[in-house]
């Protein structure tokens, strides 16, 4: 069996206990106990399956057990736990995945981690020599791979644990270490007690320390939420940590942080493919400008803030600027490719907090580099990438880091104001900003990391956190699971806001903004009878609302309701006369039903009242053409061919010189509209999708093919 089948099978074991199917877990547990060949997994499973049938007779007699509830959940318990250790033996004997492969290389290093935190503790940063550094770097390494990967700790372990967390006099370097490798085992085996000691330590840990706590707490629960329905002494140790308001608002953000993670790789995307681009093509200009001034310090001269305006830069950088201030991740596809420097062979390197002091770059800081430490301050990069940054100066020459320093000059000032402005408007900005960038950290580590397709990205399982029984417990009022909700909505996450206000409904009060949204959300989904459904409720609670009015519209057109989507729009056009796009509908409307004249009318409508709306001309050309109105349909297709052609438009301008038999003409215009086209499939497709009007004018389906290879194999003569 592959290491990728008995995860398979584990994760099924997992599925099969959250739905209560015990005996198809147990079947499960032999197939991977016949893998393993290990008589303590015979005997305890026999044992926990005597438990259950035992239990299973009692159900079904009319004696009355007591604590029936308790046993059940701890039987759960030993099942998860029995199916834990199985995966865990299997992998570690055979799995290739780095993982495992640092686990059997663990078991044949003897570390003793009194000695180690012993010596973390004792380190000063102030008085250290290179050496001494260097030697403290490798206790965090050894002390983070120990955490790490063993599957559980001695007294005498849990004792210098503890002993690190407790002391006041060291700063939050090394306990954020050791937070992060506890993490890291937690997520690839469940404990209990180290859970119950991350609920423990949020309490009394300082700011940045707890931050890390939470947010690893935050992904336990994602990836095992299912089992805090079982395990009553979890449960009720986080309830008390929610009863603290403050720590209940700090992890409800940085649960929204980890959900905000999913946008990383569209953001990432739309900066490199919509807003670089132009800032690299406009780039020469600034440099030109730049060098025509007497004075650099004024370059945002308005010369050359009219340059910005008119290249349109002046947009994408308030755009860029925007996704800073909300906390979206902008910078992931600038330092990934500084990711390959030998530091980031280490995982421990990946959720280091970021220090001067650090051996690889602290000769970086032994000038007056006042403005590289203003950087590396920053709350707008991680520590991850303020690693990257650092290393990458090392290796240039000292002109070219002169350079880089002062090219960067503008935008740390502005990372200074936006600082300054976050914490006007937040109170609690600082440990937001330590989670924000504990987040980042954790995220490039799963996507970045030389062997991160070996593992299992937490931040994925965050997004169905709603599925499990924690979620009940983290937001237990239907308030506070609106407003998860919300942050879902807000991110175009349909399904989930979906799922999570359908479980909030009741049968009378509900809300119509909910009524609004859950027909959005079915609508955004493909559900257009459900989304009708919930905006028929909001409409009969308010009637005549524009939004509305115009969704229903749309909804009905989807399911080819056509009376229904044109009496919202008449309705809608009662409200207000000269609304573009519901007339736009309406035509588009009368045009599907192949009512033309009734579609012509309104769209002559729309021509006079906005000549500038958007494709007006062609929809006039085309319904021109429909309607039989040939000549009329080939001057308005001259028109609009003669100045910037489009693709469609062309299409139908040859469509319209077939069916008036010039042929030659027609040729001519489709192959320029296979010119415009993204590709040849893109032309075959609208081609293909107007053949019917074609046969409708007498022209036959050979004639058709003969003339469409023509078009494609440039055969017109």
């Amino acid at each position: 069996m592959t290491s990728e089948e008995v995860i398979s099978v584990y994760q099924h074991i997992c599925t099969a206990l959250a739905k209560r199917f015990v005996a198809q877990a147990f079947a499960l547990i032999d197939s991977l106990q016949q893998e393993l060949q290990e008589w303590w997994v015979i005997n305890r499973k026999e044992e926990l399956e005597d438990i259950y049938r035992q239990m299973l007779r009692y159900q079904f007699s009319d004696v009355e057990v007591p604590q029936q509830k308790e046993v059940y959940h701890r039987l759960l318990l030993d099942i998860y736990r029995l199916a834990d250790k199985i995966k865990e033996e299997l992998l570690s004997r055979n799995s290739s995945q780095y993982e495992y492969l640092q686990k059997r290389f663990r078991q044949i290093v003897v570390m003793d981690m009194s000695k180690v935190v012993a010596e973390i503790v004792s380190y000063s940063a102030a008085t250290a020599s290179h050496q001494a550094t260097v030697a403290f770097e490798q206790n965090l390494l050894r002390l983070f791979n120990h955490l790490w990967l063993t599957d559980s700790f001695s007294l005498k372990e849990w004792e210098a644990i503890n002993a690190l967390m407790s002391d006041k006099e060291i700063n939050s370097l090394p306990k954020c270490i050791a937070v992060s490798a506890i993490m890291l085992n937690l997520l690839r085996l469940f404990n209990s007690e180290l859970l119950m000691w991350l609920l423990d330590q949020a309490i009394v840990a300082q700011t940045e320390v707890r931050q890390r706590i939470l947010v690893s707490i935050v992904l336990a629960i994602s990836r095992y939420g299912d089992r805090f329905e079982v395990c009553d002494a979890l449960r009720s140790r986080l309830q008390l940590l929610l009863d603290d308001s403050v720590l209940k608002a700090e992890i409800t953000s940085i649960l929204f942080q980890l959900i905000g993670t999913s946008e990383t790789a569209s953001i990432t995307q739309h900066i490199r493919e919509e807003i670089l681009p132009d800032m690299i093509r406009f780039s020469p200009r600034i440099k030109d400008k730049l060098e025509q001034m007497d004075d650099v310090g004024e370059y945002m001269t308005s010369d050359l803030q009219e340059m910005f305006e008119d290249a349109g830069l002046s947009e994408k950088l308030q755009e860029f600027s925007e996704l800073q201030t909300i906390g979206a991740d902008v910078y992931v596809s600038t330092f990934a490719p500084l990711k390959g420097f030998s530091f980031f062979n280490d995982p421990v390197n990946w959720f280091m907090p970021f220090t001067p002091d650090n051996s690889q770059i602290n000769e970086l800081f032994k000038g007056n580099l006042s403005f590289l430490e203003m950087i590396m301050q920053s709350t707008m990069l991680c520590n991850s990438d303020k690693y990257s940054f650092c290393l990458s100066l090392c290796k240039m020459s000292e002109g070219q880091r002169e350079l880089m320093v002062q090219s960067m000059q503008a935008e740390t000032a502005q990372m200074k104001e936006m600082q300054e402005q976050n914490m006007k408007l937040t109170s609690n900005v600082t440990a937001k900003s330590f989670a924000n960038q504990y987040v980042q950290d954790i995220y490039r580590f799963y996507t970045l990391f030389h062997k991160h397709k070996d593992f299992t990205n937490p931040l994925e399982e965050t997004l169905a956190i709603y599925e499990t029984p924690v979620f009940s417990v983290l937001f237990p009022r239907i308030e506070e699971k609106r407003q998860v909700a919300d942050f879902y909505f807000a991110k175009s996450r349909w399904q989930e806001a979906l799922d999570i206000l359908v479980s909030t409904l009741s049968k009378t009060n509900i809300p119509i903004d909910v009524l609004e949204k859950l027909g959005y959300c079915n609508q955004k989904t493909g559900r257009f009878n459900e989304a009708i459904d919930y905006y028929s409720l909001a409409d009969i609670r308010q009637p005549d609302r524009k939004w509305v009015l115009s969704r229903l519209s749309y909804c009905y057109k989807q399911v080819k309701d056509y009376p229904e989507a044109l009496d919202c729009l008449e309705r809608l056009l009662n409200i207000q006369d000269d609304n573009i796009k519901a007339l736009r509908q309406m035509a588009s409307i009368y045009m599907e039903i192949e009512q033309y004249n009734k579609a012509l009318l309104i769209l002559h409508k729309i021509d006079y009242l906005a000549p500038k709306t958007p494709n007006i001309g062609s929809m006039l050309a085309w319904c021109t053409f429909l309607s039989g109105d040939i000549e009329q349909a080939e001057a308005r297709y001259e028109k609009l061919t003669a100045d910037v052609p489009q693709a469609v438009d062309c299409l139908n301008a040859g469509h319209v010189a077939w069916v008036m038999n010039d042929i030659r003409r027609a040729y001519q215009h489709y192959r320029l509209a296979l010119s415009l086209m993204p590709s040849q499939a893109d032309f075959i497709k609208a081609f293909s999708g107007d053949i019917s009007h074609l046969l409708k004018h007498g022209i036959s389906e050979q004639q058709i093919a003969f003339l469409l290879d023509a078009v494609l194999l440039k055969c017109g003569g």
